[in-house]
């Protein structure tokens, strides 16, 4: 039973990772080897990697086929 837990509670710890942009995997490793609990605790503790990059975390624009083609793809278009 307590191995099931561990086991849970460790992969709890690597989805939690995913989902602050670290290694999931490194961070299952982690809990696995150490505590689940402890590795929660440290994995809390850390900021997102977005956060630490200074990269706002904001969706991507959708580029669509009514956007302007930058004046280089304009001339490579009309060259043939």
């Amino acid at each position: 039973m307590i191995i099931v837990l561990w086991l849970a509670v460790s992969i709890l710890c690597a989805f939690v990772a995913a989902q602050k942009n670290r290694n999931a995997f490194v961070w299952f490793l982690i809990a696995i080897f150490l505590t689940p609990i402890l590795a929660l605790l440290a994995l809390c503790a850390v900021p997102d990697v977005d956060v630490v990059a200074g990269v706002a975390a904001e969706p991507v624009r959708d580029v669509t086929p009514s956007d302007r083609p930058s004046p280089y793809m304009q001339a490579l278009m009309n060259r043939g």
